[in-house]
């Protein structure tokens, strides 16, 4: 069954058109108009459902117009003009007008949907999200002790590189393992090894 997520406005018009309406010129006219509908679907639920896997920005890299980048909030940007060097994609004043935010997780509708609270699944949507590999693997905890009910380990060099204080780096992690702690009342640790 299609679903919004799989939608080709073009063929929706041929669709929906009378038969005897089907001529080159009609649809021609119908598909210039659906046109915008048709991209805007494209940048928004396309890689929403699947994911994206695009290079990380770099600020010696430049990018011409419509190129993709993933930036360091996680999000999924798209250079806005042709010749885009060392433009931040987030936080400047002047962002906007470089970039634009396609998607606020590189990581597609498809995987997250799969995610919960087991642990060994929430331990890989965390090194999945946070790109981290061994030895800088973030593991989880169980404890049941002092209203605790589990601790997310993070490596010092992984927690240090997600922001620029510690309430920041805290921050960043929570903000993502509280979409999937459902069920916990929020009563987590995050500290490092």
């Amino acid at each position: 069954m299609a679903n919004i997520f799989d939608i080709d406005y073009e063929k929706q018009v041929k669709a929906l058109i009378h038969p005897d309406y089907r001529i080159s010129k009609t649809l021609a006219y119908l598909y210039s108009i659906i046109k915008p509908l048709q991209y805007l679907r494209d940048l928004v639920l396309g890689e929403y459902k699947t994911g994206s896997a695009y290079a990380d920005w770099s600020s010696g890299s430049t990018y011409a117009k419509y190129d993709r980048v993933i930036y360091k909030d996680n999000s999924v940007y798209e250079s806005k003009t042709s010749s885009n060097t060392n433009n931040l994609p987030s936080g400047a004043a002047n962002s906007s007008t470089y970039w634009r935010k396609v998607n606020n997780s590189f990581i597609g509708y498809d995987e997250r949907i799969s995610w919960n609270g087991q642990i060994i699944v929430f331990e890989n949507a965390l090194n999945r999200y946070f790109r981290t590999s061994s030895p800088n693997r973030i593991y989880i905890v169980n404890n049941n002790s002092a209203g605790i009910g589990f601790t997310i380990y993070v490596k010092l060099s992984v927690f240090n590189a997600l922001g620029a204080n510690n309430a920041d780096r805290e921050f960043r992690i929570r903000q993502f393992a509280d979409k999937y702690t459902i069920g916990t009342g929020g009563y987590y640790a995050v500290t490092t090894y």
